[in-house]
Order: structure tokens, then sequence, then C-alpha cells
């Protein structure tokens, strides 16, 4: 079993195409549903911006339509949506933008360690920041969707494994307040549930019964199946976790793997944190390597036996099984000619780090910066200053810049 590497050379991977049977048991249908437009307010917010071909984040005004001075309150959806509604997903993305917005946000240094490295390289300085939540920072409710590709080429042994292991998931990698889905995919894809389901003795033995109806057959619509998780409803206070389990080989719908990084990152924009675990050797590496890096997740590549692919499920849950900031925003200040990668970082969780590389022209002194995150509702500020010269040296720290630099473009 291993992990891969942030510059490990991807491949693809590929197999048969065969062919599934719908579920017939435990499953609710879908209810489709039409949220009101949500209004809310001018908001300065963060965003990535493409600058000298890399990635620069800014503030910059919004415009959100709000008639007069009246704003309403933005009230989440219940009902999985019947379609990928665009609107309703960019009013999510607003209501967690206006909450980050406060002018009285926290103070984050008190609850954030950060610690610089830094190394010269011809006519760069770069640099590296590291962010750990300390213990004071509670534990938040999140939501967590995990997705079963149940497509031919994961073959009916490897499906058997990861939904016995899923179940121990939702015991072991749930929290109080959390809240689950489920959703199985082919060339088409099916939700157990149409709402969020608290995590309780009936809610588990439905998931269980609706697990073991899931048989391995048909075709894979790898981007419209990822895709579907925007129709979710995201509460801006609690983050969204999507767990995808896949081999990551498309064979319907858009298939190549340039169009689904490019077209699903712009599509999500942050919204959900997107964590991959490929259940072989031959899976798409770059698909799910690249996909994950962009959209604030992690990924991993099961190696073994077949019959034992979901076993390294649950170890890997645990890398978010606890978040403590969501939503993270990094602003450089506008003279200090950083360019940072990744452009969108992923949630701070207990016991994890969050990292971000970048470089100014040599002879910069320092490098100055806002990190800004949501712990539900309540929104965290720090600003930081590191002076390179005094940051430790770190030989890694270019060619790490390069590695993410490329990432950064293989999702443009």
């Amino acid at each position: 079993v291993s992990p891969i590497a942030p510059d490990s050379d991807p491949g693809f991977g590929r197999a048969p195409v065969v062919a599934v049977s719908r579920p017939d048991e435990g499953s609710l249908p879908l209810v489709p549903f039409s949220a009101p437009e949500v209004e809310t307010p001018s908001v300065n917010v963060l965003s990535p911006t493409v600058k000298d071909g890399g990635a620069e984040l800014s503030e910059r005004t919004v415009n959100l339509d709000l008639p007069g001075e009246i704003r309403q309150p933005f009230v989440p959806r219940k009902e999985v949506m019947a379609e990928v509604d665009e609107k309703i997903v960019e009013s999510e993305k607003s209501a967690v933008r206006a909450l980050l917005a406060v002018k009285d946000a926290r103070e984050l240094k008190t609850f954030v360690n950060a610690v610089a490295s830094s190394a010269a390289r011809g006519d760069w300085t770069y640099f590296k920041v590291s962010f750990t939540p300390r213990s004071d920072l509670k534990i938040v409710p999140k939501d967590v969707v995990i997705l079963f590709d149940a497509s031919g080429s994961i073959t009916e042994e490897r499906l058997k494994s990861c939904r016995e292991n899923a179940r121990i998931i939702l015991r072991s990698c749930m929290n109080t307040n959390d809240r689950f889905n489920l959703v199985a995919f082919r060339d088409d894809f099916e939700y157990a549930f149409s709402t969020w389901q608290n995590v309780n003795a009936g809610s588990i033995a439905a998931a269980e019964r609706w697990m073991r109806s899931l048989a391995a057959h048909g075709r894979t619509d790898v981007f419209a199946s990822v895709a579907s998780v925007l129709k979710l409803p995201r509460d801006p206070k609690r983050p969204l976790i999507a767990l995808v389990v896949t081999d990551g080989i498309a064979n319907k719908g858009v298939s190549e793997t340039s169009k689904i990084l490019s077209r699903f990152t712009k599509l999500n924009d942050g919204l959900i944190s997107v964590y991959m675990y490929g259940v072989k050797d031959e899976s798409n590496r770059e698909l799910i390597n690249i996909l994950t890096r962009g959209n604030r997740g992690e990924s991993f590549i099961y190696e073994g036996r077949r019959k034992y692919a979901g076993r390294d499920l649950e170890p890997f849950s645990d890398r978010f099984r606890d978040p403590v900031l969501s939503d993270l925003r990094v602003i450089f200040t506008s003279d200090s000619k950083a360019e940072v990668y990744p452009a969108l970082l992923k949630n701070l969780y207990r016991g994890d780090v969050v990292d971000i590389v970048g470089r100014v022209p040599k002879g910069t002194r320092e490098v100055a910066f806002s990190l800004k995150g949501l712990s539900g509702e309540t929104a965290y500020e720090g600003f930081f200053r590191f002076v390179l010269s005094e940051a430790p040296f770190n030989a890694a720290v270019p060619d790490l810049w390069t590695s993410e630099k490329a990432i950064d473009s293989r999702l443009r």
C-alpha cells in the first residue's frame, strides 16, 4: 500500500469495459427540489487569480445583488437536488464567503502554529509555510458523502471489500452531530438517501442494507458522478467532505482526464473537499492525485490483492475525521509579488498540517499575509510575517514549488 507523493510521476490505469444491476433495497427516491434564490450583500472575498502564469491570492469585491439594505439570511437546502443547479451552488459559495467576510473575526494566531522555511535558487527565493492547529481549536460537525464506483472495472471482490470497510467508517470516522450520505455510480449515479442522515443506529442499519445491495457492472462516467456531489446541500457552517472510492477510469461521458480535472475544479471552486481512494494499482493516478490536490483533499492508492481492496479506507478516513477550520483563504500583501500554491487550501484537521509554498524575487526581505478560515459559523483571521533570511534553510522547497505549480497548471 502506498500513498501518492505530491511529486510522483502520475500514470494511467486501464481496465476492461464490463457491465451493473441497480440496487433495489434500501434506496430512497430522490425528491426534486427547487430552492429560492438566496440574496446576500456585496462583500470582500478572497480568491485565487492568475498573474504572470502563477496563482496569486487577493481580495476582491463581489456584488451579490442585494436589493436595498435588507440582507436575507442563508437557509441551507434540505433535499438532494435532482440536477446540479449552478445558481444554487453559487449561492452556497456566496454564503461561505459572507461568513468569512465579517470584520470582527477572531484572532487566529493564538490557535494556529505557523513555521516557515526557505531556499534561494536562481533569481528567486522560495518559501514554505506550514500551519498546525493547537489543541484549543474545537472540532466542528461535518457532512460526509461516500461515493462508490460500482462499475465493472472495480470487480465484485473489490466492491465487497470496500463496502465492508465503509461500514466501519460510518462508526469510526463520524463524530457527534456529523451527518452522512452514500452514492453508487457507474454510467449513472444513485443516492442512498434524499437528505443528510444523522449518525445513529437506524441510519447506519439502513446504510448497511443499501450497501449490501450494490453490485459491480457497467461503464463509468467519472465526471458526472463526481460532479453529482454538488447536488448535496452545503451548509456553510459545516465542511462537506466527499470520499470517492474508485479506480478513476472513465469510459463514458467526459473521459479525458484533463477535461475532468479542469471542469470539475472550476465548478466546485473549493466548495466541497474531495478525497479519493484508488482501489487498485492500475487506477488513474493522474486524475486521482491532481483532482484531490486542487479540491482541498488528498489521495491514496491501494496496491494489494483485490479481496482486501478496501482495507485502508478506515485509516485514510482518519485524515478528515476531525476538522477544526474549513474554507481556508490566504491573502498576501500586494507588494510581496508572491506566487503561491496551492490556490485553494485543504481544511485544517486536528493532528494534521496545511502547507503553502511560494516564491518571491531574490532580495525580498520578508513575506506577509493573512490566513482566514471558519470554525462552524465563526470566522478566524491571523496576520503572519516572516523574514526570509531568518527562516531555516530547506533545500526541498524549490522543487516542491515547481511540483505544485505543475499541478495547478493541469487544473486549468
